[in-house]
């Protein structure tokens, strides 16, 4: 994927899966990433690769070879940032942080650290609100609290997921296509003010209908699954 993206005059932001019940499984994605990491078609090149998504939501300790992996890149790659991807609740919510042993050396350790910051997931907001949210939140990362607890992770920072669904309702909150639209236009306004490009990501291109561990997680797409846009990008 990352060679397509790349011949098309695209830069990339490449992810490496990591399994915590499996971590020789990521050894192959890692190799991968290293050949990727030296591909270039004029300015489009791969500019940062993140070892894990969300992959620490569960655990109460960091993985020793997620370390071990982010080095081995770093030390084939040295001109690509790399870091790792997890939830805002990670680095904000008490109750999670304190939990996690290790998770200070790892976001140290990173080049950049991708955070996935989802509206949608937060009671009782409304799709016209939500990138309020995004921005408190993101202030937040960036707080003097957050420093003392992570130093130098503000300087880390990107947004690597975030969107707003077209369909479902849970917890007061409702998915639309109206919605959608309204939070693309919100975020990518409030994006262009406050982020670099290279550290600002949208979730995500296509629906996809195999997700159904929430109600919403088939449709965040800005194209349904046929490639048909939603509104006008």
């Amino acid at each position: 994927m990352a060679t397509l993206a790349i011949a098309q005059g695209l830069n990339v932001s490449l992810g490496v899966p990591f399994d915590n019940d499996n971590p020789s499984a990521t050894a192959d994605y890692v190799t991968a990433a290293i050949s990727a990491g030296s591909l270039s078609n004029g300015s489009a090149s791969i500019v940062q690769i993140f070892v894990g998504n969300e992959n620490l939501a569960s655990v109460d300790q960091v993985p020793s070879e997620m370390l071990s992996y982010i080095t081995q890149l770093q030390e084939a790659l040295p001109n690509v940032p790399i870091g790792t991807v997890q939830r805002n609740t990670e680095m904000l919510d008490s109750s999670r942080y304190n939990a996690i042993s290790g998770l200070a050396d790892l976001f140290t350790a990173c080049d950049v650290v991708g955070v996935n910051i989802q509206p949608v997931f937060t009671a009782d907001t409304a799709a016209t609100d939500a990138i309020t949210l995004v921005s408190n939140q993101w202030t937040e990362l960036q707080n003097s609290d957050t420093e003392s607890r992570f130093p130098g992770l503000a300087d880390k920072l990107a947004i690597t997921e975030t969107g707003w669904p077209s369909a479902g309702s849970a917890d007061g909150n409702t998915g639309s296509v109206t919605g959608a639209q309204q939070f693309y236009s919100d975020y990518m306004t409030w994006a262009a003010e406050n982020l670099d490009a290279s550290r600002s990501h949208y979730f995500q291109m296509f629906d996809l209908p195999s997700r159904t561990n929430t109600v919403f997680e088939a449709h965040f797409g800005i194209c349904d699954q046929d490639s048909n846009e939603k509104f006008t990008l």
